[in-house]
């Protein structure tokens, strides 16, 4: 996957609402890292059901994706925070 990523691609931090399955993002991971080391639980909810729980940084997950699919859903890329867990 890649090689077939355009300059428009930013990879981010989201995770997966167990109730609905809705992709939530969280924000732009600040390194390249294959997983998060801390141990502090980080409050969630779901932007389609309000679902709220309190969720463990390993359970978050990297992709990537379009800037327009982003700006659509949470306004511009720079209002996404940038996560250092």
């Amino acid at each position: 996957m890649l090689d077939k990523l355009s300059p428009d691609h930013i990879k981010v931090v989201y995770y997966d609402c167990p109730k609905c399955h809705k992709e939530n993002i969280f924000g732009r991971p600040l390194a390249d890292r294959v997983g998060f080391n801390s141990t502090q639980a980080i409050s969630f909810t779901c932007k389609r059901c309000h679902l709220h729980e309190e969720i463990m940084p390993a359970q978050l997950a990297f992709k990537f994706t379009t800037r327009s699919a982003i700006e659509a859903e949470y306004g511009p890329v720079a209002v996404l925070p940038w996560l250092d867990y």
